[in-house]
């Protein structure tokens, strides 16, 4: 604990890289009673920090170790075969083993070990593993639950009605979410405007609550809810977006009177107990700022370096689907898709899944019934953003 202490004192005050205040330990921001709108605040500016080069430089040797961790050795000697000269004795240098000590002269030069420096203990608090991976309490959340009672009018056994139509609001939160987070977006000036883990992220950063507070109501056989939005962000698009995601399954719907539910969506901020964790999450999402940039003028190779900068940096799942989207865009279609296999492995609930999962199928798919010479058409690698 005191050397995590001293490593934070050291990065602050030699640096001056402070976490941002999405990296402040706070508990979650559940909703209130309190209806009133949030006072504005400021647009979220980006100021990158001197470490973004120091965590460059070490993503770097860690590829050349591992490089050379790969490399072939070289084969033992058998007997037989000439006999390789020892370490450390020049060729035509005469056998210390069969030399005579007394006529022979050997320098020895014993290197001085320096102290490690101020610049050794940034670069291993970088390199940190431990640090670098993430938990379920360091992640901004978006979280969407039913509440209340459930209105039922007219409609035979309505309890279960209810019940099922809850079970049917749980299957389609990822959907819902992105949603949400598409009419936030389109209100609000953000830097990362996808995936929705990290347009939370930004959320909490400026200090919005991100609360919602809205119904959805099935009647007259219409398999499409009506959304009835009471607080939050919610313009015509995202409660169209909201009807498409939260449709029923055809031959299930409320065939007579109506059935209406409470739901609430707020965020969770991310908390981090000790350490220097935030530290790490603000770093990567700085690089991933900067690798959207890229990514948004067509300059995916420079994209592709900066999301993986930020992946190395911090394990988030997030910034894995990021780095499969430019690799997408830049044609490396065999790493796109292990990149995608990996956000699926840790988000197979994730706001972007099926998205995902349709974009993997289509890059496994093969051409077929395609003339030569015709290319196939391309699917968007973009998340498409809420309708």
């Amino acid at each position: 604990m005191a050397w995590r202490s001293l490593s934070s004192v050291c990065l602050v005050l030699l640096l001056g890289c402070a976490p941002t205040r999405a990296g402040a330990p706070a508990s979650s921001s559940a909703p209130g009673r309190d209806d009133s709108p949030p006072a504005p605040q400021a647009p979220v500016t980006l100021d990158p920090s001197a470490l973004i080069d120091v965590a460059r430089s070490e993503r770097e040797k860690e590829q050349v170790r591992a490089a050379r961790s790969r490399a072939p050795r070289t084969p033992a000697t058998t007997a037989g075969s000439p006999a390789s000269p020892r370490r450390g004795v020049r060729e035509g240098s005469p056998d210390p083993a069969t030399a005579d000590p007394v006529a022979e002269t050997r320098r020895i030069i014993l290197r001085r070990l320096g102290l490690a420096t101020d610049g050794d203990t940034v670069a291993a608090v970088v390199r940190n593993a431990e640090l670098r991976r993430p938990r379920e309490a360091n992640m901004a959340r978006l979280l969407l639950r039913p509440t209340g009672l459930a209105r039922i009018h007219d409609v035979p056994d309505g309890a279960r009605v209810a019940d099922r139509l809850r079970g049917h609001l749980r299957s389609r939160r990822a959907q819902a979410k992105r949603c949400l987070a598409g009419a936030y977006v389109r209100s609000t000036p953000v830097l990362l405007p996808a995936p929705v883990a990290l347009v939370v992220q930004q959320a909490l950063m400026r200090g919005d609550s991100l609360l919602w507070r809205f119904a959805i109501r099935f009647e007259g056989g219409d398999p499409r809810p009506e959304i009835v939005a009471r607080r939050g962000p919610l313009d015509d698009e995202a409660r169209s977006c909201l009807r498409e995601a939260l449709a029923l399954p055809a031959g299930d719907t409320v065939r007579s009177g109506s059935v209406q539910l409470s739901v609430v969506a707020f965020a969770q901020r991310p908390y981090f107990p000790g350490g220097t964790s935030g530290l790490h999450a603000s770093l990567a999402y700085q690089m991933a700022v900067l690798g959207w940039l890229d990514y948004a003028r067509g300059d995916y190779e420079q994209a592709l370096v900066r999301f993986g900068d930020a992946f190395w940096t911090y394990h988030l799942a997030e910034y894995r689907l990021l780095q499969a989207m430019a690799a997408d865009r830049s044609g490396r279609a065999v790493s796109a898709s292990r990149a995608y296999q990996d956000y699926l492995n840790h988000r197979p609930e994730g706001a972007e899944a099926p998205w995902v999962r349709a974009r993997l199928q289509a890059l496994r798919t093969p051409a077929r019934d395609a003339p030569v010479g015709v290319a196939r058409a391309r699917t968007p690698s973009r998340p498409p953003r809420a309708r």
